[in-house]
């Protein structure tokens, strides 16, 4: 973010206008009785001194609108009696005084930008300990992952990932938090850490289980939050089987072949209901084949009016599915930033792309 700064050696600048000002009056007061037109001439002058110290710097535009209205006053053609310094007077006060305001609304404008710059610093240091600062080693599986915040950058995203070392296995997950902000951090630090404390627990559905449980009786608001859990065995080989649990979230994609599934459950989302069904499905990572966990914040980019949306998102996947799962996430992203184009981003976005790591190509 680029800081707006107060304009160096301000006084000088000040009094480098007043004196600008004095002479063009007194070009004014010698010439006007000969030219009338000496008055534009001095009143162009003293402007343009105002001009060079502004810096056409916006804050200071009220300076140089002030100066040309009082030069108009002060410099109207008259009859050379006492009326031109009385005028002179006036000028002289008018432009200290709207120079001041100037100097004034860039202090102001300085200090809000600074502001700014803080809570977005704290935004980013609660984001950054919201999302693992790596992943794990996982030997025989290629994990990819990325995140970005909404381009209101002094709040904090509610969605998070993460990779658990289960003992004989691991569970990736991706999770979304109803909200932005602080209360939206502490309830994805919540689950984050609850999830993680209670993955090796029964399997996806029983972890989830547990954090819709922490989240009930940490009280407040409904703390709206969606999820979705794959469990990957250690053990390498074709064939090898994975459990997997949804609660209220995207479903993960497994993506073969060139043709993408979602791999659908329908479990509520958690913090709502105090014993909500959350369905285990399972499927068969086979060689070759890419999982996909993403937050809507990928299909629910907007551009005027029209959503990402699934299609695109199955139809990329499609096209670029065959690659290494870090290529694939720089792919998704790359496609939704161009399809936001110059618009704000709206939400926070998360993906994770799963494969064997012995069959990563491209």
């Amino acid at each position: 973010m680029n800081t707006i700064r107060t304009p160096p050696f301000w006084p000088t600048g000040l009094a480098i206008g007043v004196i600008g000002a004095l002479l063009g009056a007194v070009i004014q007061g010698i010439a006007v009785r000969a030219v009338d037109a000496a008055s534009f001439s001095s009143a162009l002058g003293a402007t343009v001194v105002v001009i060079i110290f502004a810096g056409f710097r916006p804050a200071l535009v009220c300076a140089l609108i002030g100066g040309v209205l009082s030069l108009l006053i002060v410099f109207t053609p008259g009859n050379g009696d006492g009326d031109d310094v009385a005028r002179l007077v006036v000028f002289v006060i008018v432009s200290a005084l709207v120079l001041v305001a100037g100097w004034l609304l860039d202090r102001l404008r300085a200090r809000t930008a600074e502001l700014l710059e803080r809570e977005h610093a704290t935004a980013q240091s609660l984001q950054r300990g919201l999302l693992p600062a790596s992943l794990p080693e996982t030997p025989g599986l290629d994990i990819a992952t990325a995140y970005q915040p909404s381009t209101n950058g002094i709040d904090v995203g509610g969605d998070f990932y993460d990779v658990v070392d289960a003992g004989d296995r691991w569970v990736a997950f991706v999770g979304d938090v109803c909200g932005h902000g602080v209360e939206a951090a502490a309830r994805v630090a919540l689950a984050r850490h609850t999830f993680r404390a209670r993955a090796g627990e029964g399997g996806p559905a029983v972890a989830l289980g547990h954090v819709n449980h922490a989240l009930l009786i940490d009280g407040g608001d409904p703390a709206l939050t969606t999820m979705v859990a794959v469990e990957l065995p250690r053990s390498a080989g074709e064939g090898a089987p994975c459990r997997y649990s949804s609660a209220g979230h995207p479903p993960p994609l497994l993506v073969r072949d060139g043709a993408v599934r979602a791999l659908a459950t329908h479990g509520p989302m958690l913090g709502v209901f105090e014993d909500p069904e959350l369905p285990q499905r399972s499927f068969t990572l086979r060689p070759g084949d890419r999982v996909v966990l993403y937050t809507d914040g990928v299909t629910e980019t907007r551009r005027d009016g029209e959503l990402f949306g699934e299609e695109r998102l199955h139809a990329l996947l499609e096209r670029v599915g065959d690659r290494q799962p870090a290529a694939i996430v720089a792919a998704i992203r790359e496609a939704v930033e161009h399809f936001r184009g110059d618009l704000p981003r709206q939400d926070d976005l998360a993906v994770m792309v799963i494969a064997r790591a012995q069959e990563s190509r491209g």
